[in-house]
């Protein structure tokens, strides 16, 4: 009982006088002549290709973000700096985010469409977007493809 009663007591003590701690990405700081510091950005190049209809031309872009981003951040960059790379995305369980739709043009089921996330090229994620970190010079490339049995053009 005299426990119970020392524990009431010491345990918030405890907390009141420890220091509480977080982790945060680092900031991305710009000094007074435009450089950067390479410490906390990297670039990163983003291209959108529609191998379906092929009458939309490419877009490529290349993006400074903070050291730590994941593919997901590199697509969200790309939609504030090119309306055209606006997406939808739709949370797939423990696989995290799907890409359903970019620049306004959706996958289809039925048509055999999709958006395949790449990097580099033609190499697709095997995860979702937001658990792919990039790294300074990565190459991420989305690609609307058909599949390869369906007969649709």
């Amino acid at each position: 009982m005299a426990a119970t009663r020392l524990l009431t007591w010491v345990l918030p003590l405890c907390f009141l006088s420890c220091k509480a701690y977080s982790v945060k990405r680092p900031g991305v700081s710009r000094d007074e002549n435009g450089g950067d510091d390479t410490t906390y950005v990297m670039a990163v190049t983003y291209e959108l290709r529609n191998d379906v209809t092929r009458h939309l031309p490419p877009v490529k872009l290349r993006l400074d973000l903070p050291v730590g981003s994941t593919i997901y951040d590199v697509m969200v960059a790309a939609a504030q700096k090119d309306w055209r790379c606006g997406f939808g995305a739709v949370p797939n369980g423990r696989w995290g985010y799907k890409i359903d739709s970019v620049g306004g043009v959706a996958g289809s089921s039925e048509k055999g469409t999709f958006w395949s996330v790449e990097k580099p090229a033609y190499q697709p994620i095997t995860e979702g977007v937001d658990k792919v970190a990039v790294t300074d010079g990565d190459h991420v490339v989305l690609r609307y493809v058909m599949e390869e049995d369906s007969c649709d053009p």
